[in-house]
């Protein structure tokens, strides 16, 4: 009986301790970690970190300017058939192809507004120079030619209320007239010197930068590296400048090419102050009280092969994005 009464004692003992063992085990799959969450919630939250995480990757690849592979926002014409809130950023080794197809946009659209040369183009070789250092350069080369055609305009407005003129009061006259292409005028001063101070005048530096960024596309052009040509300005003699990659057949058309930044801007200013097609240009300059690149855009669509205000469309696109209308009057001032 004693031996009946043994064998009863452990299997009842048995029975508990697996009775233990499976509630030891059920509790630790649901006792809460040292950070307070079961097993269940904590794969939950991992879950849930990875998801943030992803999500924080994919916006900063179109938000973050300051990551090393960031070369910068790409530019697109309001033209183009895009959500125009959506900024994309470039990113190393992005072809335009390539971005073009993934936005849902032409690739033409996108060169053009970025003047870049053809499609297979990749853009970080486009941007070769920081935007405010580009700023900065230009202002530091066209500011002495702004002062100098102020003080000339000055010079004219002198002698406009004079009532007789010195001899070198002529001789300075008609060098003017020689170098804004009015010699015609030659005879009659009065009339020489109204038809100056349509000429004689400075351009906007907002509109200088904007021109000079979207025709040498900030700086990182063939023409502007190899000719310091950052206004895509043209000669029509053969070996004047740089040929174009794919020349018209029978017609000579090259890019000018430029000893040094300064005489691209000089020769930049004689092209909007002399040739006929920019008559309207100086007309409507001449109407405003404080000269601003933003209203004068309108007036350069003979500038560039765009039809329409594209032009115009693209050059405040530029000002206003970079809020160059900032150096407006610049020059004068330093």
């Amino acid at each position: 009986m004693a031996r009946i009464n043994s064998i009863r004692s452990i299997k009842s003992n048995s029975i508990i301790f697996m009775v233990v063992l499976l509630s030891a085990c059920t509790t630790a799959n649901n006792m809460p970690d040292s950070s307070g969450y079961s097993v269940a919630q904590k794969q939950q939250k991992e879950q849930k970190e990875q998801k943030t995480q992803k999500q924080q990757m994919h916006a900063e690849r179109n938000t973050d300017i300051n990551e090393h592979d960031v070369l910068t926002k790409l530019n697109l014409p309001p033209s183009c058939s895009y959500d125009s809130a959506y900024k994309y950023l470039v990113l190393k080794g992005d072809a335009i192809d390539r971005i073009a197809h993934r936005i849902g946009v032409s690739s033409q659209c996108i060169v053009q507004m970025n003047n870049l040369e053809d499609n297979d183009l990749s853009i970080s070789q486009a941007l070769r120079l920081p935007k405010q250092a580009f700023i900065n350069t230009m202002l530091t080369k066209m500011c002495p030619i702004n002062r100098q055609i102020l003080k000339d305009r000055d010079f004219l407005l002198t002698l406009e209320s004079k009532p007789t003129m010195t001899s070198q009061d002529k001789v300075r006259l008609h060098e003017l007239a020689d170098v804004y292409a009015l010699q015609a005028y030659a005879k009659n001063a009065s009339s020489l010197i109204n038809h100056l101070l349509l000429r004689v005048n400075v351009i906007p530096e907002s509109l200088t930068l904007a021109q000079a960024i979207v025709e040498s596309n900030w700086g990182g052009s063939r023409f502007a590296l190899h000719g310091k040509n950052y206004f895509g300005l043209h000669c029509f003699s053969q070996g004047c400048g740089i040929a174009p990659k794919y020349p018209t057949s029978g017609v000579i058309d090259e890019v000018s090419k430029f000893t040094d930044v300064s005489a691209g801007i000089a020769d930049y200013y004689r092209v909007l102050n002399t040739l006929a097609p920019y008559a309207e240009f100086r007309e409507q300059r001449a109407q405003l009280i404080m000269l601003n690149g933003y209203d004068l855009a309108d007036y350069l669509q003979s500038y560039s092969g765009l039809k329409g205000d594209e032009y115009a469309t693209i050059l405040k696109t530029v000002m206003r994005h970079n809020n160059l209308g900032q150096y407006d009057g610049l020059c004068e001032k330093i």
